[in-house]
């Protein structure tokens, strides 16, 4: 399994691999790290990898290109703070 990056976002799979998720289901994930977004779907896509826990926009972005990938769900269930160039921002999901 491909993850972007080691951040707060990724917690989910840690704390899956930690409370024995994946091994109730017989998984033994190898998680790594590619540096970034957009190496972890090319992983994925050429076949290196089974899985990526990654953000939407790498789905999106594959999906324009004619990749066929399928999202199963969203890591994140927050709501967001957009900041525009003058740095006021609104709040989106509520």
């Amino acid at each position: 399994m491909t993850i972007p990056v080691v951040a707060h976002s990724m917690t989910p799979v840690y704390i899956a691999q930690s409370k024995g998720f994946f091994a109730d289901e017989k998984l033994e994930p190898d998680i790594t790290s590619t540096g970034g977004g957009g190496p972890d779907i090319r992983a994925l896509i050429a076949g290196d990898v089974e899985f990526s826990f990654t953000t939407g926009d790498n789905v999106i972005l594959a999906h324009q290109e004619g990749k066929k990938l399928l999202m199963v769900m969203s890591g994140l269930n927050k709501v967001y703070q957009l900041g525009d160039a003058q740095g006021g921002g609104e709040s989106q999901g509520d």
